[in-house]
């Protein structure tokens, strides 16, 4: 009995654990864009992290960009 318990107790810990590492891998993420931005510029920092279908919407004077 006690063993079950532990482990519904271990299975019920898992989403806070995935979502603390998440948390963690999107800090990193984000302070590497950042550094990218200041080192190469903000065009650099956002063509590097972009996903390829990506859509970049400007002022409206413009048609969007679609993809990289």
């Amino acid at each position: 009995m006690n063993r079950i318990l532990v482990t519904a107790a271990a299975i019920a810990m898992l989403p806070a654990l995935a979502h603390a590492g998440a948390k963690e891998d999107i800090l990193a993420a984000d302070k590497t864009f950042s550094e990218l931005s200041v080192a190469k510029g903000s065009n650099a920092a956002f063509l590097a992290y972009m996903a390829d279908d990506a859509r970049i919407v400007g002022t409206g004077n413009e048609p969007p960009i679609h993809g990289k």
